[in-house]
């Protein structure tokens, strides 16, 4: 996910497809031109708990999922 809004520790960034997240444990010290980004199963991955609001698709949730 490209952002000027650098990941902070525990951050959560999310996969919508299969489910997977990452969790920040070390803040981004990167130049402000050079935010990471984070993909999954070829999109984006969206930052926040998937659990607020959201349900996982079902392959997801079982943990099967296969692209």
């Amino acid at each position: 996910m490209s952002t000027t809004d650098k990941p902070e520790m525990g951050d959560l960034y999310n996969c919508e497809a299969c489910g997977m997240q990452l969790k920040i444990t070390v803040a981004c010290n990167c130049q402000k031109d050079m935010a990471p980004s984070f993909q999954c199963c070829g999109a984006e991955m969206r930052k926040g708990d998937p659990l607020s609001g959201k349900t996982l698709p079902p392959e997801a949730a079982r943990g099967d999922y296969t692209a």
